[in-house]
């Protein structure tokens, strides 16, 4: 168990110095990318497995002739399963995830080696927490756009007033 004394957060602190940035918030959210990412891989993966069996023996079911209420059963799982892949988008929040995990370990390496933008900055840590917490910036308004309700209005289906 860890002990809430010893785990501090970035917040705790008044300024950050490299190593803390580097281990309190980079490699935090790297971590924490990281995790989602496999999360998400692992429902996308499960919720598809579970359409492509399902949906797969239907037309066998048919063709044999076994009972319709248990043909019936595996079209509701299909739909099911579809309909959860669509609300919660799992493929989609598995690929940005993935992608946000790996521009911040690249950031966190080029930073390491002082190659990429930080070969000549004069500023390399100021350049490596603004590059960084912008990457975070915007995987927060991606999350935000993935996950919001597609209630706004389209051409097609405008109100006029």
């Amino acid at each position: 168990m860890v002990n809430s004394e010893n785990k501090k957060s970035f917040k705790s602190y008044e300024s950050l110095d490299i190593d803390k940035y580097l281990h309190l918030r980079l490699a935090d959210q790297i971590d924490w990318y990281d995790n989602k990412s496999s999360i998400m891989k692992n429902h996308y993966l499960f919720w598809k497995s579970t359409t492509f069996t399902s949906g797969a023996f239907v037309p066998f079911m048919v063709a044999m002739g076994i009972n319709k209420w248990v043909t019936g059963l595996l079209g509701v799982i299909v739909v099911i399963s579809e309909s959860v892949l669509s609300v919660f988008k799992y493929h989609d929040l598995w690929i940005e995830y993935r992608k946000n995990t790996e521009m911040l370990q690249k950031e966190l390496v080029m930073f390491q080696t002082r190659t990429g933008v930080y070969r000549d900055s004069e500023f390399p840590f100021a350049d490596l927490v603004e590059r960084s917490e912008t990457l975070i910036s915007n995987e927060n308004i991606n999350w935000a756009n993935l996950t919001k309700n597609d209630k706004a209005p389209t051409e097609g289906n405008k109100k006029e007033d």
